[in-house]
């Protein structure tokens, strides 16, 4: 009975280590007005030099957010991935390309997974790790998997680094800031220049990998 109960204890053990195995203590920033704020089912993307540096999001799990960075250009973005939908991935892509990524080595682009509930979200861990790897996003450097504590996260284009937000806006936001907040994500998506491919071959990698 006692090797049982021995054996089941180190079993829920490793689990644990496997879970949090590259979860990082994250400073805390305060939310800022510049921010943009990425709601559920949403991405946003900016740079290092942009007037909106940081990305924000709240309300993060059960769902879960994926950061993408490119150090060499400081472009960033973040998903907040609510459901079994692939083409996050590929927005995420086409506009980090507006903003200055290069997307000459994939691997080099740092990845972060924050969120999610266990037992619950486990279908959309596994599907968006899948997505990640089909699209060669492999440089997994934080996983934060079902931490009930984490609520609010934003990325720093200017240095890379995933906070802790303090947000200075109540959650739930209030249906007309909400409302003000979306308008202004979409004035900021329109100002982005359209997207303009070199050819018909930089074209089809979108659509296909």
């Amino acid at each position: 009975m006692r090797e049982r109960f021995i054996a089941l204890l180190v079993l829920v053990l490793v689990s644990l280590s496997i879970t949090t195995a590259h979860a990082q203590v994250r400073s805390s920033i305060p939310e800022s007005p510049d921010s943009i704020v990425v709601f559920q089912q949403e991405f946003g993307t900016t740079r290092a030099d942009s007037e909106n540096p940081v990305l924000g999001t709240v309300g993060v799990g059960p769902c879960i957010v994926v950061t993408l960075y490119d150090p060499a250009s400081k472009v960033g973005s973040m998903a907040h991935i609510a459901m079994h939908d692939n083409g996050w991935i590929r927005s995420m892509l086409s506009s980090m390309w507006r903003a200055g990524y290069e997307d000459q080595d994939r691997s080099a682009v740092e990845v972060r997974i924050i969120g999610g509930h266990d037992g619950v979200s486990d279908g959309l861990y596994e599907t968006i790790n899948n997505l990640l790897s089909s699209f060669g996003f492999t440089n997994i450097v934080e996983v934060d998997y079902g931490n009930f504590e984490v609520e609010r996260v934003a990325l720093d284009t200017r240095s890379g680094k995933l906070y802790d937000l303090h947000s200075i806006i109540p959650w739930p936001v209030p249906k007309t800031e909400n409302e003000r907040l979306r308008r202004e994500i979409r004035i900021l998506r329109a100002q982005m220049p359209p997207v303009h491919y070199t050819d018909d071959d930089r074209a089809k990698q979108y659509q296909t990998r």
